[in-house]
């Protein structure tokens, strides 16, 4: 299946299982692990979380399983690849309990601002409405907390593609967006900031071209919305 073209109905699980890599890559660079779980489209509205085989579900229990913490995945996924679906299994849940970690640190900040990039990055490709509002943008938003730096990316690349990272890039951004302390920084990756707010009273600083800012995170609030994300 063409994973340049995405069939509006599977936007949402695809998203999710996104926002899965974007998690488990960032979890495995800080850990040293090799782990990480980029997903591949499939027919029959199934999805493989592992270019190399290991666990597939299906759309709707990939859905349920980031609601609910389980659901069942295809069972010779699990017969054909044991050790991966076992590994695989072991980073969903350790990306779940970050979803849940009340005190927040840096790692789980870097983790889930991942995550949440890269399910809006989905929508900014591959959603009507976000594409179109895209459409005409460019350039790089960074994302940082004060005293600890930089959290996660978000650039047009050459090919016209929305794509992001958590690294320090080497690179002068469009925006700067620099949260005051974690706290706020684990708020923002959730969803759970007042966007107009923040800013006026101080806890969120912002230089650069606000309209590629704002244009943004209507998406990711979008897709922060509709995809099903632990919560």
């Amino acid at each position: 299946m063409d994973q340049n073209e995405i069939d509006p109905v599977r936007l949402i699980p695809w998203s999710l299982a996104r926002s899965i890599f974007g998690a488990s890559k960032v979890l495995s660079d800080l850990s040293g692990g090799n782990c990480v779980l980029e997903p591949k489209l499939m027919d029959r509205n199934k999805i493989s979380l592992s270019k190399n085989g290991g666990l597939i579900f299906t759309d709707a229990n990939l859905m349920k399983m980031s609601e609910k913490g389980f659901a069942y995945p295809v069972l010779s996924s699990i017969v054909s690849y044991p050790v991966l679906a076992f590994k695989t299994f072991r980073v969903l849940k350790k990306i779940e309990a970050l979803y849940r970690q009340e005190s927040p640190n840096i790692e789980q900040v870097k983790i889930l601002m991942r995550s949440g990039l890269e399910a809006s990055v989905t929508y900014a490709n591959h959603h009507h409405q976000s594409r179109m509002l895209m459409e005409e943008e460019k350039g790089m938003i960074i994302f940082s907390v004060e005293e600890f730096g930089v959290i996660g990316w978000v650039r047009r690349n050459k090919m016209g593609i929305w794509e992001t990272g958590s690294e320090n890039f080497n690179q002068d951004a469009s925006v700067y967006m620099n949260f005051k302390n974690l706290n706020l920084a684990l708020d923002g990756t959730l969803g759970k900031l007042n966007h107009m707010v923040e800013p006026a009273i101080g806890n969120i600083f912002i230089k650069g071209r606000l309209p590629l800012l704002e244009k943004f995170g209507f998406v990711s609030r979008t897709a922060l919305r509709e995809i099903p994300l632990p919560r």
